[in-house]
């Protein structure tokens, strides 16, 4: 999806929650004025009372949402994730990049026997040796090939780092067993 398009809808939920919010603080308004009014009956003055607090706790919501969007936009505009504190967020989360084969030099293409394609074509035999694995293990693999830690995987995918680590482990397997090569070192 096109960053421009993503943050151009951000915007527009952004403005629905203002909105949202300038609804909620009307009707708490109303609703403290009612409160308020002592010609009004002890029971309209005690349900106003209740739905207060349902409405601010509303409002408490909204605002945390209205928050978090600020921040998502920023960090969609800027690259840069506005609760980090480290400075360790970078705009390749949201970039696309091209993979880099080189992971792959370790697995002499002459030693593995496939039918698919030119022997010689290296983007062939990758994905040749990728063509076993699942999408979620093939999106998990290639995310971690590119150089983003598996803690920024984890975050990417919206899994847990010990998800990324066994589709890894699993990744690498089945490249292993279609390479007839052990790769990995444990």
């Amino acid at each position: 999806m096109n960053m421009r398009l993503l943050v151009i809808q951000h915007e527009e939920g952004l403005k629905s929650l203002r909105k949202m919010l300038k609804d909620t603080e009307t009707i708490l308004s109303q609703l403290e004025d009612i409160r308020q009014d002592k010609k009004r009956t002890r029971a309209e003055r005690k349900d106003a009372a209740k739905r207060i607090l349902m409405y601010q706790a509303d409002k408490s919501t909204i605002n945390g949402m209205i928050s978090e969007m600020m921040d998502k936009i920023e960090h969609m505009r800027t690259g840069r994730n506005p609760n980090s504190y480290n400075g360790v967020e970078h705009r390749k989360s949201y970039e696309h990049k091209s993979f880099s084969p080189d992971y792959f030099d370790t697995i002499p293409m002459s030693e593995v026997s496939y039918d698919e394609g030119d022997r010689d074509s290296k983007e062939e035999f990758i994905d040749y040796l990728l063509s076993d694995l699942t999408e979620k293990e093939k999106d998990t693999f290639l995310l971690v090939k590119y150089g983003y830690t598996q803690e920024d995987a984890a975050e990417l995918l919206g899994v847990s780092k010990k998800t990324v680590w066994t589709r890894m482990k699993s990744a690498e397997k089945k490249i292993e067993i279609k390479a007839g090569i052990k790769l990995s070192t444990d």
